[in-house]
């Protein structure tokens, strides 16, 4: 008799079983949540200091929200950090912060299992199971 191979209780067959799937959901929820709550960290970071460095009494400078204002010139490194590891490429000058968080987010929620395991690796989250099946 073949001996079926388990990961955190969930049988490892081809074609996947419901099981496998279910686990799976429950990890890449996980691994969402976790980019996502770095993401919102490293932003408000990133915000804070840019809102600290400039001298908006300045009469020639105009305080722009900080989502409006250059990646390149504004984004962390941290946050850098996080868009490629979702993206994969990196983006230059003439794109805005709020431009490349609607990015991530969307790259974020259609992700498939490989990219979000990939992004866990890449950014090497501590995750509680890891997606199982690849």
């Amino acid at each position: 008799m073949k001996k079926v191979k388990e990961m955190y209780g969930v049988a490892i067959v081809k074609p996947w079983s419901k099981e496998m799937y279910d686990h799976n959901d429950k990890v890449a929820e996980e691994i969402k949540a976790t980019i996502f709550s770095e993401w919102l960290l490293a932003y408000s970071a990133a915000e804070i200091e840019y809102d600290g460095y400039y001298d908006w009494n300045d009469e020639f400078d105009t305080p722009e929200g900080f989502e409006l204002r250059e990646w390149e010139d504004c984004a962390s490194d941290k946050m850098k950090d996080i868009q490629n590891a979702i993206t994969l490429y990196g983006f230059g000058s003439g794109y805005a912060i709020l431009d490349i968080e609607e990015k991530i987010k969307n790259e974020l929620e259609n992700a498939p299992y490989y990219r979000l395991k990939e992004m866990a690796e890449d950014l090497e989250l501590d995750l509680k199971a890891e997606i199982i099946g690849l």
